[in-house]
């Protein structure tokens, strides 16, 4: 399928990478998150890879209303791997509210929704029981 672009020969709906956008971000696969990354912080949308052997944490950016986030482990790694929430809080599936992501074990993921500016919702989790939480 050919692409639409503007008289400034850019490609519509398309960033320098050729990752889709919307109107809010840009939305697409983003794969960060190393060892050699740990505190940084990550993606708001998108697709986020944390991948490491070891016991890691990164900070997620803060989210803007609308926005999607899937954090996944796209590794063998068996390490806990902590992703602060940083200013905004995290709506668990028992009704508290939490500041961190922990996910532990290969193919453990959750997708974020973002309420507003200060506010994630889980939408989805994968991996065995316990692997893909919000806490305090």
């Amino acid at each position: 399928m050919p692409l639409l672009t503007s008289i400034h020969g850019r490609a519509f709906g398309l960033d320098e990478n050729l990752a889709t956008v919307n109107n809010q971000k840009r939305t697409g696969t983003k794969v960060a998150g190393t060892s050699d990354s740990t505190g940084t912080t990550l993606a708001n949308n998108g697709f986020v890879s944390v991948t490491s052997t070891t016991n890691d944490g990164w900070v997620l950016d803060n989210p803007y209303q609308g926005a999607l986030v899937t954090l996944f482990i796209n590794s063998t790694s068996t390490g806990v791997h902590s992703i602060s929430l940083n200013n905004s809080v995290g709506y668990t599936t028992v009704g508290t509210e939490g500041s961190t992501v922990t996910l532990s074990g290969p193919g453990a993921s959750i997708t974020l929704y973002g309420l507003s500016t200060g506010a994630w919702l889980p939408v989805a989790r994968s991996g065995s029981s316990g692997s893909a939480y919000i806490s305090s």
